[in-house]
């Protein structure tokens, strides 16, 4: 397997083959939300108004479709944004991105289990984030199934509450929601002690859609490589590259 980082936009992915990559997982600069360490001039997060977030949203992902195997998956973590009230960024990100041309194969949530407590005016405490999922139009698209045991300990027909009947099985296939606590800066600082990043995300998360939309030997990306979640790819048999604008991260990312 190989390793290639960049430190520049994946705005630009010119040194990347067109129709090469199998698999994009990553997370936006979130609508915003947080001051983001060494943006570039474009400082994607801090757009005046959330129309000019959702359109940069969506260059950046025209970008990705051309790296993008016919077939190929782009999956992307996005929380929504609470600043001066609901602002249906998530909902908006995924109807510009079917405007654009993208088949959506789902939209998965995320709920943290460790969520800190945030001001919430006339709403609940906001605890998920969205994962959502979308295809390259014009080819195959890879699926495994990712499964987990289930409460049985061999093949049984069993007869369901609405009278019809199934073959429930040992092992199940995960739903679209998950569960996990949020990555910690702590777990950051066995690699670099003076390393941290404002948004992390789980290797668990990112294992799942590996797994799902992706072979061994298959190329997968992250355009906003962040702390380096992607790099599980590597001990998975994928072929991993990454794309940050901040020079601090990809130094770090080469680390762990």
């Amino acid at each position: 397997v190989s390793y290639q980082l960049y430190n520049t936009s994946s705005m630009n992915m010119e040194k990347v083959e067109d129709n090469s990559i199998r698999l994009f997982l990553d997370s936006h600069p979130y609508f915003q939300l947080r001051q983001y360490r060494n943006q570039d001039d474009l400082c994607h997060g801090q757009e005046a108004t959330v129309k000019e977030y959702v359109s940069n949203f969506v260059k950046f992902c025209q970008e990705k479709r051309r790296k993008l195997v016919p077939g190929g998956v782009m999956v992307t973590v996005l929380g929504e944004t609470y600043l001066n009230g609901y602002q249906g960024v998530c909902s908006k990100v995924e109807v510009a991105l079917e405007e654009d041309g993208w088949e959506l194969i789902d939209v998965n949530i995320w709920e943290k289990s460790n969520q800190k407590y945030t001001p919430h005016p006339m709403r609940f405490v906001n605890g998920y984030e969205r994962i959502i999922v979308a295809r390259k139009p014009g080819g195959e698209t890879h699926f495994q199934e990712v499964m987990k045991k289930s409460s049985i300990k061999d093949y049984k027909a069993t007869k369901s509450s609405s009278g019809s009947y199934f073959m429930a099985a040992p092992e199940t296939c995960i739903t679209n929601v998950f569960r996990t606590s949020t990555y910690q800066n702590s777990e950051l600082k066995v690699v670099d002690k003076d390393f941290t990043h404002d948004a992390p995300c789980p290797e668990e998360i990112y294992e799942y859609f590996i797994k799902a939309y992706s072979k061994k030997g298959d190329t997968i990306c992250d355009g906003f490589v962040g702390s380096g979640t992607i790099g599980i790819g590597l001990s998975m048999g994928r072929n991993v590259i990454g794309f940050d604008v901040d020079p601090v991260s990809i130094k770090f990312v080469k680390k762990r």
